[in-house]
């Protein structure tokens, strides 16, 4: 029995970490999304060179990499809950 309950405290620790993990990446990653956005709005107005909207869409394709793995991120959350619960079952 304590060795049961020690593995759902270990899995609950690990839950959270993750948890707090994803949300940590999450929000600055909104604000490089939307500068991103901003930025690209400007340049298309002022009419920059090439080399510069390389550069967003180079930036936009990493935001998109990172956003890929927090769903990855979402998928190991889901399934730490899901044995937790066996756990506590």
């Amino acid at each position: 029995m304590e060795e049961k309950n020690e593995a759902e405290r270990a899995l609950a620790e690990v839950l959270r970490r993750v948890a707090d993990t994803r949300h940590d990446i999450k929000n600055p990653l909104s604000i490089i999304s939307g500068n991103v956005q901003l930025l690209r709005e400007m340049a298309r107005v002022s009419d920059l060179d090439d080399d510069f909207r390389e550069a967003l869409d180079d930036i936009g394709e990493a935001t998109e990499q990172v956003r890929d793995l927090l769903d990855q991120m979402d998928d190991l959350e889901n399934a730490i809950a899901e044995k937790k619960q066996q756990l506590a079952d």
